[in-house]
């Protein structure tokens, strides 16, 4: 008796194992020869779908992309508007100092001027340095010319300093300067206390709104993107592309300003109320300050290579899922008429 036989043979079935289940595969699909196009139909849509699920991936990444492209740029706007508003505040303050300086009353207009206004003066995007009395007329300037006449009392920028001895640095909306021939200005002012702590008036600076149109035309975001510098209460401050009607303009009933007058920073995706261009919007605040900076690239253009890319793949996906169909049918067809044949042979 030979010991080695039984390995030999289980060896052997298992050897034979995998040639039974391929005929057993064979003979099912003799016995039901469309299995083989529903099989293979099944398998060209699996692979359809996943193909989509790749692409709607790629294209949430898109977006995705840009969501922090333009988180980026908003941070450089806001630092940089940041950085400026804090550089003229220490001008406004020296000149609320010497204001509030009795000694300053007796010197010489030329001296009192650039005591007050040295750095004022200097700064860029600074149209015009002011010190305002309780009345709201102009008393000193920082120009060597002769004051403009006439009260300001109906600015934001004087009723706030008037209204509250604890309001600080205010910044007003765009409005037409009256003493600049209507260019558009933003009012920077702080408080002048008299010795007894009233209201004496107001430290003033008019910066030129061209600081904030210039900054923003440094950045691209495409043809049809968007990028804006718009005021806490809705007014326009700047915008690019460029248009002079809308400076100033408030888009405070814009069914979308809340969802930036609201919070502090975010996103979202909305139809423009000025051209009606789907973008996506991507908005902080301004630190220490009311404006808020947003940068808007158009939907088009952030998913433009996306679908250039998908109409591609989804072509060549339906070129090769349709031909996987038709040779899967094809065959189908073939084993079917096979068996047919096989079943008129066994007849006769």
């Amino acid at each position: 008796m030979n010991p080695a036989s039984p390995p030999a043979t289980g060896l052997r079935k298992r050897r034979i194992r995998p040639r039974w289940t391929a005929l057993g595969m064979a003979s099912t699909l003799s016995r039901h020869p469309l299995l083989a196009g529903v099989a293979g139909t099944v398998v060209a849509v699996l692979m359809a779908s996943l193909s989509i699920v790749t692409l709607y991936q790629g294209r949430q990444g898109a977006l995705e992309h840009a969501r922090e492209t333009s988180a980026n740029l908003v941070a450089i706007i806001s630092t940089d508007i940041a950085r400026n508003v804090e550089i003229y505040d220490l001008s406004l303050k020296a000149m609320v100092e010497g204001a509030q300086n009795p000694a300053l009353t007796g010197l010489s207009p030329i001296l009192r001027r650039q005591i007050l206004f040295g750095r004022a003066t200097s700064a860029a995007y600074i149209s015009g340095a002011y010190v305002l009395d309780a009345r709201s007329n102009i008393t000193a300037a920082g120009e060597d010319s002769p004051l403009p006449p006439g009260s300001f009392a109906d600015r934001d920028y004087f009723h706030a300093q008037q209204r509250s001895p604890s309001t600080g640095l205010f910044l007003s909306p765009p409005f037409a300067s009256r003493v600049r021939g209507g260019a558009l200005t933003i009012g920077m002012s702080r408080r002048v206390n008299a010795p007894d702590g009233s209201f004496a008036g107001i430290a003033l600076l008019a910066m030129n709104t061209a600081y904030f149109s210039s900054l923003l035309d440094t950045l691209d975001v495409g043809s049809k993107g968007s990028i804006f510098i718009v005021h806490q209460d809705g007014a326009m401050i700047a915008r690019k592309p460029f248009r002079e009607d809308m400076v100033g303009h408030s888009f405070a009933g814009s069914p979308t300003f809340p969802r930036m007058a609201h919070a502090v920073s975010g996103s979202y995706a909305a139809g423009s109320p000025v051209d009606g261009v789907r973008r996506l919007y991507t908005f902080a605040r301004v630190p220490g300050t009311p404006f808020i900076a947003g940068v808007a690239p158009a939907e088009d253009d952030v998913l433009a290579p996306w679908r250039e890319r998908s109409l591609i793949v989804g072509a060549l996906t339906l070129l090769s899922g349709l031909s996987f169909i038709a040779v899967s049918w094809l065959l189908a067809l073939s084993l079917r008429e096979r068996a047919r044949a096989q079943e008129e042979l066994v007849r006769l």
